[in-house]
């Protein structure tokens, strides 16, 4: 799925493993698509792909690229099942602020699902998880005391958070300011 894509109306570039089709859909979303969050289906889909390797090859390696569209314009509001920006967010006096912190905590609920789905499956133990972004945040995101954004070669623009989990190998709660 590309950017700047509608989180409702999943038209376009919406693939699952075909280099082909423009329309195809992941199959756990079935007739069902529209008004479907897509950080859920993202979630969805990436759950099914865990189980069935699971069920199928525990033994072989996994490896999962999932590209949230998280947070991305346009900036949609997540349906209230999922967080309720006004509830949650009752201080941030700018709606679309308070749509952007729902798109941000939708995320954070949909990472921490996908990472249960690898511990149900028995696959977290020897898990390498890595999770970044590719640019700094734009518009109604911050990157205070950075200059600079997305568009900008300024470190706002450039430099972005990381985390990284890879047990025996990087240790917990560790930090780095290294570029490697």
């Amino acid at each position: 799925m590309a950017g700047a894509q509608d989180y409702y109306n999943h038209v376009g570039d919406f693939r699952n493993g075909s280099a082909t089709a423009t329309d195809a859909l992941p199959s756990c979303v079935g007739d069902a698509v529209k008004h479907n969050y897509s950080t859920t289906l993202y979630v969805a889909e990436a759950s099914r792909v865990v189980d069935a390797h699971a069920a199928a090859s525990a033994a072989k390696p996994l490896f999962m690229y999932l590209a949230f569209q998280s947070v991305h314009n346009p900036y949609d509001v997540p349906p209230p099942s999922i967080v309720d920006v006004n509830a949650t967010f009752p201080a941030v006096v700018e709606y679309d602020r308070r749509i952007y912190a729902g798109m941000v905590k939708a995320l954070d609920l949909a990472v921490d699902a996908v990472v249960s789905a690898w511990k149900r499956a028995g696959l977290w133990g020897d898990t390498v998880l890595i999770f970044t972004t590719d640019n700094g945040g734009i518009e109604f995101g911050n990157n205070y005391p950075l200059r600079g954004a997305k568009v900008h070669v300024w470190e706002g623009g450039v430099r972005v958070p990381a985390l990284v989990r890879w047990p025996g190998t990087v240790k917990a709660g560790s930090t780095s300011g290294e570029i490697t």
